[in-house]
């Protein structure tokens, strides 16, 4: 809009002087003219004199009214010129006010982004609280049901057992324990390949356990899988050196091997 109006006020400055030029010439050419007709009537007869003389005032008052014109024309063009400029004013300063108003709203839109940004961490802190407090309760009655089971357990209610250790890793998918337990009791019960799920699952959810090495040993060799209870019981030992336990159950499947030497060496350190 800025350049719109400058090329408006070139083109007025332009029109204006290709007006006075106009002006000029036209002036000069009928003042000419002019001369040439009185020249003519000073050669023509008295009785067309008064004839040419009434045509030259009606030409003069011709060129009056026509310098009356321009001039009306030019104070026009000078009138519109001065409203354009009063117009530019105009946009100039709403330009200037608007931008002022766009720095206010980028500086209000900051601080809204910054306070958003405030009262989205105010909120992920609180997920976050909320997230660890429902871990912490699923992890508490977890274990409390885990705790139920193992007293069926050593009672001998195998299927009580089974029903409140499987509720307990429903309730919370991590917990290593009740897995173990869950594969102590398929194994009482001898279901070996679902004691050896669980096992495993134990053993994925941490790795580090022994004891759950050891277990899962002791169903390979129930199954006569005496080498890969070997391996689980070497396991077992590398992860807790003071199994005797652990040891026991190796010297016995070395023995079931025939390996007689080998199960007497880990018979002596049980």
């Amino acid at each position: 809009q800025q350049r719109s109006t400058g090329d408006i006020l070139g083109l007025f400055r332009e029109l204006e002087q290709k007006t006075a030029e106009s002006a000029g010439m036209l002036k000069e050419s009928f003042e000419k003219n002019l001369g040439e007709i009185r020249e003519l009537i000073s050669s023509v007869n008295e009785d067309n004199k008064l004839i040419v003389e009434s045509l030259s005032d009606t030409l003069a008052e011709r060129s009056e009214d026509l310098e009356s014109k321009l001039s009306e024309s030019s104070a026009s063009i000078e009138n519109f010129r001065g409203e354009v400029s009063n117009w530019k004013g105009s946009l100039d300063e709403s330009i200037s006010r608007i931008e002022k108003d766009l720095e206010e709203n980028k500086r209000l839109a900051q601080e809204v982004s910054q306070n958003n940004s405030e009262i989205m961490e105010v909120v992920e802190n609180q997920k976050k609280t909320l997230e660890q407090e429902e871990v912490r309760r699923r992890t508490s009655e977890a274990k409390k049901l885990n705790n139920a089971g193992v007293i069926s357990y050593h009672n001998g209610q195998y299927e009580k057992a089974l029903d409140l250790f499987r509720k307990a890793v429903e309730t919370d998918g991590g917990f290593t324990e009740g897995y173990n337990n869950l594969g102590l009791t398929y194994t009482e019960m001898n279901e070996e390949d679902k004691a050896t799920e669980s096992f495993k699952k134990a053993i994925e959810l941490n790795p580090d356990l022994a004891a759950t090495y050891n277990n899962l040993g002791y169903v390979f060799y129930r199954m006569g899988s005496y080498t890969e209870a070997v391996e689980m019981y070497n396991e077992a030992i590398g992860r807790s050196g003071d199994s005797s336990s652990a040891y026991t159950n190796l010297g016995n499947a070395y023995y079931k091997l025939e390996r007689v030497e080998d199960a007497i060496d880990a018979w002596q350190k049980a």
